[in-house]
């Protein structure tokens, strides 16, 4: 080892006062606060305001309702849909922020100088890792530092701590519950008194926060076995493919960082190291699963943001391992989906040249000018992009005094509620016509609910695309007990047909719901009915191959269906396991016929293909008659088409 790399193998000392990274990071967080605006405008989609509404109406997790996230998944969603839930939330991503930011920089402030310190802990905070995601981080790295200790004093305060945190992620993202309790698994193994004080820190904080979200202990197994549906039928629900190059990226991005963790799995021991070097894996492959299973830039960027920020808070050892570790931060922060963060890309570069130099060079004019010259190279490729922002702590002061005011708190709720109202009109008959009732909205808008001030009782699964299977489907049908919906015009997720997406919940609505208002914008209030529909009849069946045709036979005065049931292969199966499956899609020839993405799971639920031409029947704009389909994407399928008559 070069007397450069000696020197950096040692801690370093730090400034006079050996505290001074706790208010450094008190004021790194304070500067990257995650959180432009507590506004609900300032979200992409409508279900994070459900998860507010849902714990303000005392919805109860797995009788009432199952979604993706956990039921106390608003805490990662600091937007004002009520007092109680924004200030929770707020509190709650300050907590994980601070904690990340603080992580890093004491990480990093062991082995460099407080400058060096002080920027990986603002990259870290600056990177776009969700608030629901950073528990994860923070498992992870107070497991990586136990493994590193082969003493085991704090084993069992990691324990006790860690399971409470693992209980806490579970409730608020399931996966990522999960995973921190494998992580936790893997390094309590060395003692038998931290095994159970794991088991019992985790039942006992899952119970205690499983009755706050309003919980009943009779519903934790339908919420487990639901829950796990969700997990295992979501890449065949949400399935979306990006570009080829951003994943070779990503496997690029693991394989090295495989290496990177072996070598430091090297100085742990064998079975210390072997438990290292699983935790980074099983990481790592979940986030990549987070990142490329629904490939959109928001995904991406989950993946690399979270993929640099656990590079910064690992404490590397050895000093050429650090500088691979920083380097391949800088990378995945160059990555697609974190391409906007050129400033943290540019520190980073900063960075490890400097540790480069130093690591390599006795001389201090190279630890000069090497960073310098990468500095001076980044801002030219990215240009005014790659400076640093002016450091504000006005978001988070702002957002604080916001909540900290009842009457800021009111006025702001009323006009939230009136840019929704003033986004989604709806008439004054259409009003009268929800007030006084439960209210769904289809296919999904909570927030609409939340703007109107209306009785909101959803289906199950929050939004009818979250049935990625038949279990879900007959869930999200089962608790499909409002006494109006607001249908919005039919649309699915991405290139799906709005009746085939949750197929048992649209034959429940047609079946249960009559419109009895509406507007030239295709808006719906359908009021529910006794059941008009009676038994289904079989039409026939049919043996279809991948690219064939297959007619579809008439039934007057009937709703006509198929289950398709899709036999896929084991290549098929083995790609969903390690990415994503291949994409079903049926093509319909036929009023309201195109081509459109199926979820083969559901697909045996029934796939409307006819539906009478009834003013009061429940359906998209211009109607539906199917006269005849072919399947792409699998090798074949088996088609039983049946008749459901519609009594009017």
């Amino acid at each position: 080892m070069s007397s450069g790399a000696a020197v950096l193998s040692r801690p370093l000392a730090l400034p006079r006062f050996s505290w001074w990274w706790a208010p450094a990071s008190v004021a790194a967080a304070a500067v990257t606060w995650p959180v432009s605006s507590l506004s609900t405008g300032a979200l992409d989609e409508y279900w994070p305001v459900g998860l507010h509404m849902a714990a303000h109406e005392g919805l109860a997790p797995g009788r009432d309702v199952v979604f993706t996230y956990g039921p106390l998944a608003f805490l990662a969603f600091p937007v004002l849909v009520g007092t109680a839930t924004a200030v929770a939330a707020f509190l709650f991503t300050a907590a994980v922020h601070l904690a990340l930011v603080a992580v890093v920089m004491r990480t990093a402030a062991k082995r460099l100088p407080w400058p060096a310190a002080l920027t990986l802990a603002v990259v870290a905070g600056a990177a776009p890792v969700p608030p629901a995601d950073v528990p994860v981080v923070l498992v992870l790295a107070a497991c990586l530092a136990s493994l590193a200790d082969d003493t085991r004093a704090r084993l069992p305060w990691l324990a006790l701590g860690g399971g409470a945190l693992a209980a806490l992620e579970l409730l608020v993202k399931v996966n990522d519950g999960l995973v921190c309790v494998v992580l936790l698994a893997l390094t309590a193994w060395r003692s038998r008194r931290a095994s159970l004080v794991l088991a019992a820190s985790f039942l006992t904080s899952f119970a205690v926060l499983w009755r706050v979200a309003d919980g009943r202990f009779s519903d934790v197994g339908t919420w487990a076995r639901l829950s796990l549906h969700l997990l295992a039928s979501y890449g065949q629900g949400m399935a979306l493919r990006g570009s080829d190059g951003d994943l070779d990226l990503a496997v690029l991005l693991l394989l090295a960082l495989g290496a990177v963790a072996l070598a430091q799995a090297r100085t742990f021991g064998v079975l210390r190291g072997a438990a290292m070097w699983l935790s980074l894996a099983c990481f790592a492959f979940a986030f990549f699963k987070e990142g490329f299973v629904r490939q959109d830039p928001s995904h991406e960027a989950v993946f690399f943001a979270s993929f640099a920020v656990v590079l910064l808070v690992v404490d590397w050892i050895e000093p050429e391992v650090r500088l691979c570790a920083i380097l391949l931060a800088a990378v995945a922060l160059h990555g697609p989906g974190g391409a906007t963060n050129a400033a943290g890309e540019t520190a980073l570069g900063v960075v490890a040249a400097w540790l480069a130099a130093r690591t390599f060079s006795r001389r201090r004019l190279v630890a000069v000018l090497v960073p310098v010259l990468v500095a001076t190279a980044l801002v030219f490729e990215h240009g005014t992009n790659a400076m640093p922002k002016t450091p504000s702590v006005s978001p988070v002061r702002r957002e604080a005094e916001l909540l900290a005011s009842g009457s800021r708190r009111t006025q702001a709720i009323a006009a939230e509620r009136a840019e929704v109202r003033l986004l989604q009109p709806l008439s004054a008959t259409m009003i009268a016509g929800l007030r006084g009732h439960t209210v769904d909205v289809e296919p999904y808008g909570a927030t609409i609910a939340w703007g109107y001030g209306l009785d909101w009782r959803p289906e199950g699964v929050v939004e009818s695309y979250a049935a990625y299977d038949p279990a879900l489907d007959a869930y999200a049908a089962r608790t499909l007990t409002a006494q109006r919906i607001l249908q919005l015009p039919w649309s699915g997720i991405d290139d799906h047909d709005s009746l085939w997406q949750a197929p048992a919940l649209v034959l429940k609505e047609l079946c249960d719901y009559r419109v009895v208002a509406g507007d030239s914008a295709g808006v719906t209030v359908l009021a529910r009915t006794a059941d008009r529909c009676g038994a289904p009849k079989r039409l026939g069946t049919s043996e279809l191959r991948a690219g064939a045709w297959v007619q579809v036979p008439a039934a007057p005065s009937s709703i006509v269906y198929a289950s398709v049931s899709v036999r896929s292969t084991l290549a098929n199966t083995l790609r969903s396991l390690l990415l994503r499956p291949t994409e079903v899609r049926i093509t319909a020839r036929g009023l309201g016929g195109g081509t459109y993405g199926v979820v083969p799971a559901t697909a045996t639920d029934g796939l409307v293909l006819r539906l009478p031409q009834v003013h009061s029947l429940p359906q998209p704009a211009g109607g539906t008659l199917i006269t005849r389909f072919r399947l792409t994407g699998a090798p074949s399928a088996r088609v039983t088409f049946y008749a459901l008559p519609l009594h009017l």
